[in-house]
């Protein structure tokens, strides 16, 4: 961030509106203790709902993710009254409209949010921001775009800029897409000065390929050690919370083929044979951290 736009945040968090704003917020979370209680402490739902699936061996239905992070391991008793008003609810309403029917989706949206009520500030009670497997994202569109933006990827369907299917690397968007999400990261954050977006353009280009490599690198890595195994085909069922189930399947046979593999080798032993090339000593620490922890005013590049 720039430093001129650090100095004028931390003016506004300063003044007296919005300290009263954040006392208001404190306030409101204080006298409300249980209304989003679970039990799952740190761990995050899509974590709990990956444990159950390999603990149990099958699909799971929504709502047993949910009493397993919302009712007490002793006494089985859900964690607050509304958690339980919704539960009952929430299982009432699936039993009424699927009567008559062989089985029942994983999860109703629809009927989750009657059952829980509406919207509160933008999020739906139980849910959180997680991506269903049925591609279904409960978040508000506001944090679709931070999601989106923050991993720098989005997976759209069909119905958008006619993107369709898998990818794993950031050139194969089309160019439509790259136009898309940066639409939506100028809407979100804005530019004083008008000559700064070519600039904000090239950042927000490299931020975004870098993190989607990152990201499909953590998939691929917790897959391995979750199976066990390095072949693709092995992993069909340990995609992320954040890819369609079936994009991620489609991917798994790309990286298990004969020319995909030749690829991977060939530039392992591209490095290799370059061990050297951009050896540093700044281990896993960005560029820009390494900068503000030297000095608190701008370092000259022989500094760094």
């Amino acid at each position: 961030m720039r430093r001129d736009y650090w100095e004028s945040l931390c003016n506004i968090w300063a003044a007296e509106r919005w300290q009263q704003t954040s006392t208001t917020m404190k306030v409101n979370r204080a006298s409300s203790p249980k209304a989003n209680m679970h039990t799952s402490g740190s761990v995050s739902f899509a974590t709990h709902q990956s444990r159950l699936k390999k603990e149990l061996k099958r699909p799971l239905k929504f709502q047993e993710v949910f009493d397993k992070t919302h009712k007490k391991k002793r006494t089985d008793q859900y964690i607050s009254e509304r958690a339980q008003e919704v539960a009952e609810s929430y299982s009432q309403q699936m039993t009424e409209k699927y009567a008559g029917e062989e089985e029942q989706p994983q999860l109703d949206p629809e009927v989750w949010v009657a059952a829980s009520g509406a919207l509160k500030k933008g999020h739906v009670y139980g849910l959180g921001k997680v991506w269903t497997r049925a591609g279904c994202y409960m978040a508000p569109r506001r944090a679709i775009i931070q999601q989106r933006m923050r991993r720098g990827l989005s997976y759209l369907d069909g119905s958008h800029v006619g993107f369709q299917g898998p990818v794993d690397s950031w050139k194969e968007f089309p160019l439509s897409v790259w136009e898309l999400l940066f639409d939506m990261f100028t809407r979100r954050y804005a530019f004083t000065r008008p000559e700064d977006l070519p600039r904000a353009r090239v950042v927000w280009e490299s931020t975004a390929q870098t993190n989607l490599r990152k990201s499909m690198w953590e998939a691929w890595d917790k897959a391995m050690k979750t199976t066990g195994s390095r072949d693709p085909t092995a992993w069909l069922d340990y995609g992320p919370v954040w890819m369609r189930m079936d994009y991620w399947e489609s991917l798994c046979h790309r990286w298990a083929t004969g020319p995909w593999q030749e690829r991977s080798q060939a530039a392992k032993r591209n490095r290799a044979t370059h061990p050297e090339k951009n050896v540093h000593t700044s281990g896993s620490v960005s560029y820009a951290t390494h900068s503000q922890k030297l000095i608190e005013r701008a370092p000259t590049f022989r500094e760094l």
